[in-house]
């Protein structure tokens, strides 16, 4: 009987886990620092030549809150982000 060892990929694992919280957090960076810089200036950086509003949600659907803020983005854009129905300019929510 041959004896197989059962840990012998753990190294596999052990990479792409490093490699999943390298991204998050690279993310994380990318959206703290465009999230504290003007609108207009965000905009021209990433050649985006539409307005735009982001915001992030957990599983449950709750705003996360990132740099202060819950959304980036134009104050031209209104979006409803509670069950109440309370309309927002994006960037001031």
């Amino acid at each position: 009987m041959t004896r197989r060892n059962i840990y012998s990929n753990t190294s596999a694992q052990l990479w792409s886990y490093d490699i999943i919280v390298a991204v998050v957090l690279f993310i994380l960076a990318f959206i703290g620092f465009y999230a504290n810089q003007n609108y207009t200036d965000t905009r021209r950086q990433l050649g985006i030549g539409k307005d735009f509003c982001i915001h992030f949600e957990d599983a449950d659907g709750n705003i996360l809150n990132i740099s202060g803020r819950t959304t980036i983005g134009s104050s031209k854009i209104n979006v409803t982000l509670d069950e109440a129905g309370t309309t927002f300019q994006c960037g001031d929510a």
